[in-house]
């Protein structure tokens, strides 16, 4: 027997008495959750080191949300706000002649990548195609965007309401046309 195994006391090291002290606030918290939010997301006791719950300091509690109510004049600004977005889609010649009527911007590439033919399964092969599809689209979306911010800076910088309420009925146009024609 050594001198160190005889200097041993029965108290379990330090690591022990903390790594306890967190499963027991751990689970103080657990069962705290069933009774509401504003007890789950109590501060950590004084007690306990910060270093030990780190993530616990950098939980924040969100705001609410809010909704808007719709008066007249959105109402009737937005003209596709009484459509149901998901089935009214824009067709393929509609969407490729608003995209020509908007320059490209040579700071944005256009083209998406694409996965190498590596011995794909034909679902691989399928799945990157709709991915690329959407993507291809998703980036077309960014043309009109960048025109308007263009339109926008020259000038005065002034948008006019009927500039920016044409603006937004394109977008959503666009975002509505691309939300529903997945594989």
């Amino acid at each position: 027997m050594s001198n160190n195994e005889g200097n041993h006391t029965d108290m379990p090291p330090q690591w022990a008495l903390q790594l306890t002290e967190q499963i027991k606030l751990l689970e103080t918290r657990l069962s705290s959750v069933g009774r509401g939010p504003d007890i789950a997301m109590a501060p950590v006791p004084a007690s306990v080191d910060a270093e030990m719950v780190p993530e616990v300091q950098y939980v924040v509690k969100r705001p609410a949300t809010y909704d808007l109510k719709l008066f007249p004049e959105p109402r009737n600004a937005i003209t596709s706000m009484d459509k149901d977005f998901f089935k009214s889609q824009l067709s393929e010649t509609d969407r490729r002649t608003f995209y020509a009527s908007c320059p490209r911007n040579e700071g944005m590439e256009y083209t998406p990548p694409s996965l190498p033919d590596m011995g794909q399964s034909q679902s691989a092969r399928r799945q990157d195609a709709a991915l690329y599809d959407l993507q291809y689209k998703l980036s077309g979306i960014t043309r009109p965007i960048d025109y308007f911010i263009h339109q926008c800076t020259q000038g005065d910088g002034a948008v006019s309401r009927k500039d920016a309420v044409d603006f937004a009925n394109n977008i959503r146009d666009l975002i509505n046309g691309n939300s529903g024609k997945h594989p």
